[in-house]
C-alpha cells in the first residue's frame, strides 16, 4: 500500500522544508494549484488553537518553581489531574457515590480534553476533536448511568439495549468518498476497486463478523467495551503480538482498497497505522462496533451504530461537567508537582491567568492526562525504576475546522455526516450540521477535518509546533479543492485546531503488555487513567478506568459502594 504524505502531495524538497520554516507558506511547488490560490493572502481568516502548548512546555523544561507544602490546611479525598473524559468520569462515580471531596485541576479553559467542542455567537456548534461514540450495549451499565445523568439517554428498551436521545443518533446519509472524480455513498473506495478488492473486502467482512460472534468456554467475547470483559483465551490474546497488516496479509486479504479502508479506520479510531495497530485493537474496531458487515447483522440485532452531536464529544464532556458542584473544577490550573508522602499526596500548581502558585493535600491522586508527563510530575516514578510509560507514542492530530457560506456542490452526491476523501493525508471532514434535520445547504455549515500525524511521532509533533496558520490553511484548502474546486469561494473562515499529545498508538503488543500492566498499578497514592492505560484511546474504555478507579479510592477511603461495573450477558 502506498504511503500518503504531506511532503508528497506538496512536492517539496528537504531545502523547500528546511527554507519554509518561520517563514509565510506560499507553497509554490504545490502541484496542480490554481494561480488564484498562489495569492500573496487567502481570501478569509483564522486563527491557530488548541491545547496551550505555552504552558505544558513550561512544567516540562522546568521554568516554574512548585510550592512545596500546601497554602492550607484543608485536606481533600483526592486530586484529578486532568479534566477530560477521564478525570470527568472518576469525579462523576464519586460525586454518584456521595463523595464531593475532591478537586479536578485541568490546565485548559474548558475541561473535555480531546472531547472539545464549540459554538459561534450564531449558535452554529462544531466539534474541534473527538465527535462521536458508539452506541451503548444492554451490558455497559456505567455508560448508561453517565448518559443518562447528561440527559442523553431515556432508560431502557423492553430488550435491555438503552434509548438514546432521538436528536443524538446518527441517521441519514451518513458517509460519503470522493475517489476517482466522484462521490460516492460508503466508506469504502468501490470506485477504485478492482475484481479481487472486492472479493477481500467481502471476505474481511465475514471475517470481523466471525470474531463479533466468537465466544470462549466461559462465553466471553473476543472483543467488547469494556476490554477487561473480553476473552483472555491464547488464540485471541496473540492478536496483540502482530500487526493488522500483518493479520491481513496472514488471512490472504490482498487487496491495495482494503489496506486504505482498514489503514484509514485505524487512523480514524487511534491515530495509529495499519502498520503499527496491533492485530488485537484493529479487529477490536471493526468488531465491537460492528462496522464494516451492515449487511450479515439480522435485522432483530441492528440498533444505530454511532451515537453524536453538533458539537461533538465537546457536547457530552460539557454536560459531564455540568453535573459537578462548580467549584471542584479548576481551570487554566496547570499541574508542577505530584508528590507522594506515604500517609497523603501533596499536589502543587500554577494559576495561568494570575500567574499565582497553589498547593494542596489530599489522600488520594489520581492522573487523568497522558503519561509522557510522568518523569516531570513524578521523578521519583522513574527514580524507583518504573519505565513503563517510555515506550508509549502519541499521536499528534490537526483538525481544520472550516466556516462555510454555504455547501459546496458534490456533483452527483449531497453532503454527509462524514466525508472521505481517497488517498488522501487527512481521514476528510465531518459536517457538524448533519444532525439539524433539514437545514439548507444554502445556510452556513462548519466542516471540521482531520489529520492523524501518526508517523515520525517526534518529527510530525515539530512540523505540528513550528508551522502557523498560513501553511496549515493552505494545505487544507489545497485537499479540499481535489473535491471541491471552488471550495475556496464558499469559504468565510478556517481555523487550526492543534493537539499535541492526546492519543496514545495502541502499537503491537501494547494492549495486554507488561507496560500497560504496569500503569495499572498504583504508585502509592496516585492512581493512573487516561486513554493511555486503557488499552485503546476510545471513550468507553476512558470511563470505565474512571469509574474503576473511583470504586478503588471509595474502598482506600473505608467507603465501598456496590459496583457499578459487572457485566450482564455480553
Amino acid at each position: 500500500m502506498p504511503v500518503f504524505s504531506r511532503r508528497s502531495f506538496l512536492g517539496l524538497g528537504a531545502a523547500a522544508i528546511g527554507g519554509a520554516l518561520g517563514t509565510s507558506m506560499l507553497l509554490p511547488e504545490i502541484k496542480g494549484i490554481s494561480n488564484k490560490f498562489l495569492g500573496l493572502h487567502l481570501p478569509f481568516s483564522g486563527e491557530v488553537m488548541g491545547e496551550d502548548f505555552k504552558a505544558a512546555h513550561a512544567m516540562r523544561d522546568g521554568t516554574l518553581t512548585p510550592m512545596t507544602a500546601p497554602d492550607n490546611d484543608k485536606i481533600l479525598d483526592v486530586v484529578i489531574v486532568g479534566g477530560g473524559p477521564s478525570g470527568l468520569s472518576t469525579a462523576m462515580a464519586l460525586n454518584m457515590s456521595g463523595n464531593d471531596n475532591f478537586m479536578i485541576l485541568e490546565k485548559e479553559d474548558v475541561p473535555g480534553g480531546l472531547c472539545r467542542g464549540n459554538v459561534r455567537k450564531d449558535g452554529l456548534f462544531y466539534a474541534c476533536g473527538a465527535h462521536y461514540v458508539d452506541y451503548p450495549t444492554p451490558q455497559a451499565t456505567y455508560l448508561h448511568q453517565i448518559y443518562q445523568a447528561c440527559g442523553v439517554m431515556d432508560g431502557l428498551h423492553p430488550d435491555g439495549w438503552p434509548r438514546m436521545a432521538a436528536e443524538s443518533l446518527l441517521s441519514g446519509h451518513e458517509h460519503n468518498i470522493y475517489s476517482q472524480g466522484q462521490w460516492y455513498p460508503e466508506q469504502f473506495p468501490y470506485q477504485a476497486a478492482s475484481e479481487q478488492d472486492l472479493i477481500a473486502s467481502d471476505a474481511f467482512g465475514r471475517d470481523t463478523w466471525m470474531w463479533t460472534n466468537w465466544r470462549d468456554s466461559q462465553g466471553r467475547p473476543a472483543f467488547c467495551y469494556p476490554i477487561s470483559w473480553t476473552s483472555d483465551d491464547p488464540e485471541v490474546r496473540r492478536l496483540d503480538g502482530i500487526s493488522m497488516s500483518e493479520y491481513l496479509k496472514r488471512k490472504g486479504f490482498n487487496s491495495p482498497a482494503l489496506e486504505w479502508y482498514v489503514n484509514n479506520r485505524t487512523l480514524d479510531e487511534y491515530g495509529c497505522s495499519i502498520h503499527d495497530t496491533s492485530a488485537w485493537a484493529g479487529l477490536m474496531y471493526f468488531s465491537a462496533s460492528r462496522t464494516g458487515f451492515k449487511s450479515m447483522i439480522p435485522d432483530s440485532e441492528r440498533v444505530p451504530r454511532l451515537v453524536t452531536w453538533p458539537g461533538g464529544l465537546g457536547h457530552l464532556t460539557s454536560r459531564m461537567a455540568a453535573t459537578l458542584p462548580a467549584d471542584r473544577l479548576i481551570t487554566g490550573a496547570l499541574v508542577l508537582r505530584v508528590k507522594d508522602e506515604g500517609d497523603s499526596v501533596v499536589v502543587s500548581w500554577y494559576d495561568i491567568h494570575t500567574k499565582r502558585h497553589h498547593c494542596v493535600r489530599a489522600r488520594q491522586a489520581v492522573l487523568g492526562i497522558p503519561k509522557n508527563q510522568l518523569p516531570h510530575l513524578i521523578p521519583e516514578y522513574r527514580e524507583k525504576g518504573h519505565f513503563s510509560y517510555a515506550p508509549a507514542d502519541y499521536t499528534s492530530w490537526i483538525i481544520s475546522v472550516i466556516h462555510l457560506k454555504k455547501v459546496p456542490s458534490f456533483g452527483k452526491g449531497s453532503l454527509a455526516w462524514e466525508n472521505l476523501l481517497h488517498d488522501s493525508w487527512t481521514l476528510g471532514y465531518v459536517n457538524n450540521q448533519h444532525m439539524e434535520k433539514g437545514r439548507s445547504p444554502d445556510k452556513p455549515h462548519i466542516l471540521s477535518m482531520y489529520a492523524a500525524l501518526a508517523g515520525n511521532t517526534m518529527r510530525e509533533r515539530m512540523e505540528l509546533l513550528t508551522y502557523g496558520w498560513d501553511y496549515w490553511a493552505r494545505l487544507t484548502v489545497w485537499e479540499l479543492m481535489k473535491a471541491h474546486p471552488d471550495i475556496i469561494d464558499y469559504i468565510e473562515k478556517l481555523d487550526i485546531w492543534k493537539w499535541g499529545h492526546p492519543m496514545l498508538q495502541p502499537k503491537v503488543g501494547h494492549v495486554w503488555g507488561a507496560d500497560r500492566a504496569g500503569l495499572l498499578k498504583p504508585f502509592g497514592r496516585i492512581r493512573m487513567g487516561h486513554a493511555d492505560v486503557c488499552g485503546i484511546p476510545v471513550f468507553e474504555e476512558v470511563t470505565y478506568r474512571g469509574f474503576q478507579i473511583a470504586e478503588e479510592i471509595l474502598a482506600e477511603l473505608g467507603t465501598p459502594i456496590p459496583t457499578r461495573l459487572t457485566p450482564g450477558k455480553v
